[in-house]
């Protein structure tokens, strides 16, 4: 069942109540309301596997979470916000947003940040463990504090989902929870990270959350020497099967992405004079190649030239020697 935190129902010191509340549902902070005999604030909670929902609809506050805080906190979580009814101002990592009415955002816990709003706000907040987040976004904190509009398409899709889930997650079962969980999570990775015109419509919603998957999986494991279709199927939870289905669409096969990640990180490393003391076989092994003959092989057929000429080309004129 759902929990309600209300502040029509605190005794004593209000503006302690809501702080505690707050605190105890997403991560310690300091709270400060305005009018504090006035204050109205409700928090709806409810949990779906290991993420927490709630749906907030509270009078002026600034909530701020310090270094202090998060010494002593031992989570590492994000929050999402969507906010229904604003504006609020979200202030982290130097950035500051201004979330207006149909707007959301994303909030890393482990950093300072300071949310703050003047009037009446009618938010949902979505927080998920920050290592669930890394198999599903690049770059997390490149979202945090930044205003994104909730248009038609994926915006609109989670923020509808998170407001039902709100009401309904505690009815989903403990199996059914795990699979709305996962669903959510690949939805907002979606509405988050991919540009409008890769916005998937329709049945290919699913392919795509899975292809995201297995893309993030792939970057995340790009040096083990094993890597192949069936790691990646069997580590995001799918068959080998529906894998490669999934990949159909586009113009590049599982293996031949893995192949072409292997290499483009390879000429990188050639290229980058930081590394000008490690030998050319080493830069194979460390990019999952396992000899540096074949490396070679394909490294040519992709590029048209030898790992040797991208390493000379890279090194400056007086650094120059014979591999």
């Amino acid at each position: 069942m759902n929990a309600v935190y209300s502040s029509r129902t605190f005794g004593g010191d209000k503006r302690r109540a809501w702080e505690a509340v707050v605190s105890q549902l997403y991560a310690s902070m300091d709270v400060e309301v305005r009018g504090v005999p006035e204050f109205q604030g409700e928090i709806t909670h409810s949990l779906l596997d290991d993420l927490d929902l709630t749906h907030v609809i509270a009078d002026y506050e600034i909530a701020s979470r310090r270094r202090r805080h998060i010494a002593r906190d031992v989570r590492q979580s994000c929050v999402f916000l969507f906010v229904k009814k604003g504006p609020m101002t979200l202030e982290q990592f130097g950035r500051e947003a201004l979330l207006d009415a149909n707007s959301c955002s994303l909030v890393d816990l482990a950093s300072p940040y300071v949310l703050k709003h003047a009037g009446v706000t009618d938010t949902f907040f979505l927080k998920a463990p920050e290592v669930v987040l890394r198999s599903k976004f690049k770059d997390i904190h490149s979202h945090c504090a930044v205003a994104r509009p909730i248009g038609p398409g994926m915006g609109s899709i989670a923020a509808d989902m998170i407001a039902s889930l709100v009401q309904n997650a505690s009815e989903a079962g403990e199996q059914g929870a795990a699979y709305l969980a996962t669903q959510i999570l690949d939805i907002l990775a979606l509405a988050f990270e991919a540009a409008p015109t890769d916005m998937p419509e329709g049945p290919s919603l699913a392919q795509a959350a899975v292809r995201r998957r297995a893309l993030a999986y792939i970057d995340r494991r790009i040096s083990d020497a094993a890597l192949d279709p069936a790691m990646v199927a069997a580590a995001i939870g799918v068959s080998t099967r529906y894998l490669h289905r999934v990949f159909e669409s586009s113009e590049t096969s599982v293996s031949t992405h893995i192949r072409a990640k292997r290499l483009q990180r390879a000429r990188e490393d050639l290229s980058d004079d930081r590394l000008h003391q490690r030998s050319i076989s080493e830069i194979a092994i460390r990019n999952g190649f396992a000899n540096q003959s074949s490396f070679a092989t394909c490294f040519k057929k992709e590029f048209g030239v030898s790992p040797r000429s991208v390493r000379a080309a890279a090194r400056p004129p007086d650094r120059r020697r014979a591999f």
